[in-house]
């Protein structure tokens, strides 16, 4: 769509979907696969939190709808870890990820290609609003380091 950090993501989403359908018809070990689901649906949240925050930063008109359009995938997110806590690994199958994997590519062909016109315009904002600062805010952490300070060393 024309920002990297979120076509990055979009591959990574799929990626992660097709290895996780994968890994259950192999019959990867329940840790094996608590890992991939737990990092399926972290990913999918945060990059639904990225794309939103980018829009609101830049005013894109279509937020409202687009937001619409993601609490769906969020409510599957929701239901879908809930299930996998409560019933572990004998309740996933592949068939469990075929919504997921059918509203991503739904999502990004018909949903994610109308901000493409919009963010492609304003390239400097873009690469602004996708800061440091703000990874920090979307990946939830409480404090981002100081300017100057390196956040990999004790006590920054």
């Amino acid at each position: 769509m024309g920002v990297a950090a979120l076509d990055d993501d979009h591959r990574i989403i799929l990626g992660v979907i097709v290895e996780l359908r994968e890994a259950i018809a192999e019959g990867d070990d329940h840790e094996t696969l608590g890992s991939m689901v737990i990092f399926l649906c972290d990913h999918i949240l945060t990059h639904l939190r990225r794309e939103e925050r980018l829009m609101d930063k830049l005013g894109y008109p279509g937020l409202a709808s687009h937001r619409v359009a993601h609490a769906e995938l969020i409510g599957w997110v929701d239901g879908f870890r809930a299930a996998y806590t409560r019933e572990g690994g004998a309740w996933l199958n592949a068939e469990r990820l075929t919504f997921p994997l059918e509203w991503w590519m739904k999502h990004i062909r018909t949903v994610d290609v109308l901000y493409e016109t919009f963010f492609a315009a304003r390239p400097g904002e873009v690469a602004e609003a996708l800061n440091t600062e703000d990874l920090f805010e979307i990946y939830g952490f409480d404090n981002a380091p100081a300017e100057g300070d390196d956040p990999f060393l004790p006590g920054a």
